[in-house]
């Protein structure tokens, strides 16, 4: 009965990705000019916020939660760098900004084309350190998440 269920579930908001074709952002990062162009699924916690706060993809909430943890801690042997690998650019977050209250703090997975130049192409102050980013598919991430992204404006 659940897999019933679940094919009806997903037959409603498109075809869900084939679980082992989901990036995580530090595969993605590991060797960015492989997927450079490429149409890709990646699985990552979203954050974003105005300014410096940023639009990004992380690895995990864990992780989000462990690096801000050790950043606020001060420690002398904390390496903020250690983290980069985990972080992936939102290159197109406005639908994501228009709808920050619904997306920030989840875990999504997004549709989207890899860009490994980026932060070489573009001044982004919201960026993550490396490189790479991703262009969201926005028809696909409103077709797939309605409940998140159905109200345009809602902060």
């Amino acid at each position: 009965m659940v897999v019933s269920v679940c094919s009806i579930l997903f037959g409603c908001l498109g075809a869900p990705p084939d679980l082992t074709d989901v990036l995580s952002p530090s595969k993605i990062n590991s060797n960015p000019s492989s997927y450079d162009g490429a149409d890709v699924y990646v699985r990552g916690y979203v954050r974003v916020g105005p300014g410096e706060q940023g639009h990004f993809l992380y690895e995990s909430k864990k992780l989000d939660e462990e690096f801000k943890r050790k950043f606020a801690s001060r420690r002398s042997d904390f390496e903020p760098g250690d983290y980069a690998k985990y972080c992936l650019t939102i290159a197109n977050p406005d639908i994501f900004l228009l709808n920050q209250k619904a997306a920030s703090g989840m875990t999504l997975v997004v549709r989207g084309k890899v860009n490994s130049n980026y932060l070489r192409e573009v001044v982004d102050l919201g960026a993550c350190p490396l490189a790479p980013a991703i262009e969201v598919d926005v028809a696909d991430l409103e077709r797939r998440y309605p409940s998140i992204f159905k109200h345009r404006g809602e902060r």
